[in-house]
């Protein structure tokens, strides 16, 4: 289900803005699901993507700086999906995950069209995006949430079904979490930093059951920029 309110706004009001790239703002990362172009079943990116139920062993990213999500193993592989007019990356909550070498250092925005089909709970709470050896994740389960060394908690419950615009601003104690293009939690999840990412797991097993639709990747943006990037992400999602 969509939210609705003062965020939707924000997104509505950044979309009627002149005509807006991600590389606008020169991405770390930026991946886009709806890019068919740049999906491909192998980790050796040599055989396209061509239709609905193909897996994805790579995922290119689009922003010129090679960090491209990856998956060797066959039956790690996230499936595409499209329909809707909607294209995305159904992650299965097994085992699923691509892996990408770009560090995750703050400070970071991480900004996400995403669906939650099954949330976690508690100590098995789905990792969104994770950092090496969990240190830096995103995670959904009772609620969002950040973690860098401690853990930044919004009041936020997800249900099964959710479409949300969420961002990740880890920036020590300046750091937010924003859904929709509201905030809904800001302070200090920690400083740490990570080596490289991955997106459905943290590499320990705790996979998210999700629906990925574009995910960018940046330094910190200002409140402007964010914004603009939110409501270009959130056309992916119908917002």
């Amino acid at each position: 289900m969509l939210g609705i309110g003062a965020g939707i706004d924000t997104l509505a009001t950044a979309r009627r803005g002149a005509i807006f790239s991600p590389l606008d703002l020169a991405p770390r990362a930026w991946f886009d699901p709806s890019d068919m172009g740049g999906l491909f079943q192998d980790s050796t990116a040599t055989q396209p993507v061509t239709g609905d139920g193909d897996p994805v062993g790579a995922m290119l990213d689009r922003s010129g700086n090679g960090a491209h999500l990856l998956q060797s193993a066959a039956a790690r592989r996230p499936i595409y999906r499209e329909g809707g007019g909607q294209r995305w990356l159904e992650f299965d909550g097994m085992d699923d995950i691509l892996t990408a070498a770009l560090p995750l250092a703050q400070p970071a925005s991480v900004i996400f069209a995403i669906e939650t089909i099954t949330p976690g709970s508690g100590a098995t709470g789905d990792i969104v995006l994770g950092g090496t050896a969990s240190t830096v994740t995103l995670e959904i389960d009772e609620a969002i949430s950040i973690y860098a060394g401690a853990q930044l908690v919004s009041p936020v419950a997800p249900q099964p079904g959710d479409q949300m615009v969420l961002t990740a601003v880890f920036n020590g104690s300046g750091s937010q979490l924003r859904k929709d293009g509201a905030v809904i939690a800001s302070g200090n999840p920690g400083t740490s930093s990570s080596a490289s990412f991955s997106l459905g797991d943290n590499g320990f097993g705790r996979h998210a059951r999700m629906r990925c639709f574009g995910l960018a990747i940046y330094g910190l943006l200002s409140e402007s920029d964010t914004r603009k990037v939110e409501g270009w992400i959130a056309r992916r999602l119908g917002l």
